[in-house]
């Protein structure tokens, strides 16, 4: 029967949604075990994903799905299990670290209004879409699509329906689930299970992850100061504080 802090963790962050394991194990990893000496026993893994109320064998489909795509390594030590990154998994890891843990969010990339000659796929994450063919993106992407027709984004005379437009692709749900779990979140002081604590940052992290990790959420963050993205990017980077991950990672070792 879970206890009231594991249905809290439920319901808080993933009500009436059904969650990705191997995306979360991803989490895990990319925030525990990131480096290529770390590694995390399926002891540790089956302790942390029971406490989120998910089953040993959908922990197990998911390993399996990371070591056949490439993203993790196992190795058996007696009876037990160790899985780590693998040179993959570590690579893909470094490139979105400090997207994901930057302390300060960024408030000097370019943006620009690029048409291009043909629709670009509904989930590229480096664009924000106004129109058919019409889109916002930074220089980078200009960069490497020399074909598109652009001019400044200037945000203070942009009309307000494209801040909407910007959390469209269900960034606008992803925050407020958020915030609405930090909202409601008990002080981490008085959750007196540690590894309880861990998952509840793996779970914010997780989906902080979701929301950061499309370019969507840096320009929102960038134009509106006031807006749900930086508001979860500040409360991510308290949680931080209330629960480090050293703290997190001498948990798990204790599993």
């Amino acid at each position: 029967m879970p206890t009231r802090n594991e249905q809290f963790i439920l319901n808080a962050f993933f009500p009436n949604t059904q969650i990705k394991i191997w995306s979360l194990v991803v989490t895990v990893f990319g925030d525990l075990a990131a480096q290529e000496h770390d590694s995390l026993s399926g002891v540790q893994l089956k302790a942390l994903f029971e406490i989120m109320s998910i089953k040993p064998d959908a922990l197990r489909v998911a390993l399996h799905r990371l070591m056949k795509d490439g993203w993790i390594v196992s190795e058996r030590i007696g009876r037990n299990s160790e899985y780590r990154l693998s040179e993959f998994g570590i690579a893909e890891t470094k490139k979105v670290w400090q997207r994901v843990y930057r302390p300060v969010h960024e408030t000097n990339r370019q943006w620009y209004i690029a048409v291009l000659p043909n629709s670009l796929p509904n989930n590229d994450v480096r664009t924000v879409k106004l129109a058919a063919q019409t889109y916002i993106v930074d220089q980078s992407f200009l960069a490497e699509n020399d074909h598109a027709i652009s001019f400044p984004f200037q945000a203070a005379t942009a009309p307000a329906w494209i801040g909407e437009k910007i959390l469209k692709d269900g960034i606008g749900e992803l925050s407020t689930t958020l915030l609405s779990a930090f909202d409601n979140m008990p002080n981490t002081a008085s959750v007196v299970n540690d590894i309880q604590r861990v998952a509840i940052r793996i779970l914010c992290m997780h989906q902080w992850r979701r929301i950061v990790l499309r370019d969507a959420s840096l320009l929102h963050m960038q134009y509106f100061e006031k807006g749900n993205i930086r508001r979860c990017h500040d409360h991510i980077h308290q949680l931080h504080k209330d629960i480090p991950r050293d703290f997190a990672a001498k948990v798990m070792n204790k599993v």
